[in-house]
């Protein structure tokens, strides 16, 4: 029986206010932004029939480079081959050291990251209930487009600030080939 992906809803959301105290009164703007994406099982626009996850630990000045076609094992034993990525989440729940993201010097996912010039800082975050994250979603046609053995490395990074290890979250949600 083939695995499929069922439903995948993927979301964010800003509300804040800006006020200003003024001699008589305080006038204020209300910003209140939602946004989602929903995903259904198979393969093209607004589609998905793959999910990987997991929870990684980098020591000091250590990266790693994922392997999205073929180097990652998904949540029920099986070999993950993405050839297009509808959403990524990266979250840093370090409060001292940042995540660098990208930056390949071989194969590196072209979609985002074309050569090992192409980074993302991820911050540290502010507290444990304050994170620093990131979520790139495309649910069109294209997505991010995995091309295997030559642009299918996401390379991450600890950033060194800090002697301690820090273990981030990933999610890859997309399409096998």
């Amino acid at each position: 029986m083939a695995q499929t992906l069922q439903k995948c809803t993927i979301s964010s959301q800003i509300t804040a206010i800006l006020t200003n105290a003024l001699d008589l009164s305080t006038p204020d703007d209300t910003l209140s932004l939602s946004r989602k994406m929903d995903l259904t099982g198979g393969t093209g626009v607004g589609k998905g029939d793959q999910l990987w996850h997991d929870t990684r630990t980098l020591t000091t000045g250590a990266n790693e480079a994922l392997d999205l076609y073929g180097g990652l094992t998904n949540g029920l034993g099986q070999t993950v081959n993405f050839n297009t990525i509808r959403a990524v989440v990266i979250v840093n729940p370090s409060t001292v050291n940042t995540l660098i993201i990208g930056g390949a010097a071989a194969n590196a996912w072209g979609s985002m990251f074309a050569d090992d010039s192409d980074k993302l800082v991820l911050r540290p975050s502010a507290s444990t209930t304050s994170l620093s994250f990131v979520i790139l979603a495309g649910p069109d046609a294209t997505g991010y487009d995995v091309a295997a053995g030559t642009a299918d490395q996401l390379k991450i990074e600890h950033g060194g600030e800090d002697s301690t290890s820090t273990a981030y979250q990933i999610v890859l949600i997309g399409e096998q080939a």
